[in-house]
């Protein structure tokens, strides 16, 4: 499993919904703090970035302490 990439192919007309500039940008972000995989590159319908073995989360894995964590922001 050490060199397994996820290539993702972005389907027909789905940039009308998600803005794939700030999507990347979002990725770059969180992968700097250490939250994202390795982003490998970009294409004009896709990204390709490393393969992370884990778990999706579900709601018994959100409502968990040890998982989740409230944060109260200022208003």
């Amino acid at each position: 499993m050490e060199d397994v990439v996820l290539v993702r192919i972005y389907g027909n007309k789905t940039e009308l919904l998600v803005d794939r500039d700030e999507e990347v940008k979002s990725f770059r972000v969180l992968q700097a703090h250490g939250c994202a995989p390795q982003l490998y590159c970009t294409f004009n319908n896709g990204l390709c970035y490393e393969f992370i073995q884990g778990e999706a989360l579900d709601p018994k894995h959100v409502c968990n302490p040890a998982i989740f964590r409230y944060i109260s922001f200022p208003k």
